[in-house]
């Protein structure tokens, strides 16, 4: 749905007009490869369509209801045989939620609240078979 300051476009908007933007959170590609470039699609507030980013052009974009993020984060899979030494069990959702939320409020000064993080798991696919799904919730800048 366009923005009604017509700058974008939005990922999805709820009943009730609630503008929410969408990104994939995950370390590794579907075929089990890292994905090296996830820190700079999701947390840099330089580059264009990252998750930071689309906060600000959301709290911006016009929408009279305050907005919101979900993030879909994948974790390997508990019976993957791969193991992952530079990514320690602290890279939870829960760590991730939070920095999202820190990070927002530190480069674009956003209040950001985590909604919530719901775990799953039971996936078929081999390697993104387990995460969660991430939700932020930030008062519009048109208020």
């Amino acid at each position: 749905m366009p923005y009604p300051n017509g700058s974008g476009r939005c990922d999805i908007v709820l009943p009730g007009e609630i503008p929410v933007e969408c990104k994939l959170l995950r370390y590794w590609r579907a075929n089990g490869d890292s994905e090296d470039y996830m820190p700079k699609q999701v947390f840099s507030p330089f580059h264009e369509n990252t998750l930071l980013t689309d906060s600000q052009k959301l709290s911006t974009s016009g929408f009279e209801r305050d907005g919101g993020l979900l993030g879909l984060f994948y974790k390997r899979s508990d019976a993957d045989p791969e193991s992952v030494a530079n990514l320690p069990e602290r890279f939870t959702a829960e760590r991730v939620a939070e920095k999202t939320a820190r990070d927002i409020e530190y480069w674009f000064d956003i209040d950001v609240d985590v909604c919530g993080v719901a775990e799953f798991d039971g996936l078929q696919h081999p390697i993104q078979a387990q995460g969660a799904a991430i939700t932020w919730k930030f008062r519009s800048q048109n208020d």
